[in-house]
């Protein structure tokens, strides 16, 4: 693997994914990813975030290269 992975994953992420509360855009931090046959996981973290209502994600992942890609965005909240 490429020593610089992380960093162009965290930096495609950065242009591809976007969140925002309330329409404030926020910054999800980059923890790292895993990587299958066909599938990869890319895990990010945002804090302060005490109820997701009014989450937006706009995710275009892949979309300028695949035409069937499909993405899943899992939330998970400190609530559970």
């Amino acid at each position: 693997e490429d020593p610089r992975a992380d960093s162009l994953i965290a930096s495609y992420l950065q242009r591809h994914l976007r969140l925002e509360l309330h329409g404030q855009r926020l910054q999800p931090r980059y923890l790292g990813k895993e990587v299958d046959l066909e599938t990869t996981y890319a895990y990010l973290e945002v804090d302060g975030i005490a109820d997701p209502e009014g989450l937006t994600v706009l995710n275009t992942l892949l979309q300028d290269l695949f035409l069937e890609q499909q993405n899943i965005v899992h939330l998970e909240t400190s609530a559970g």
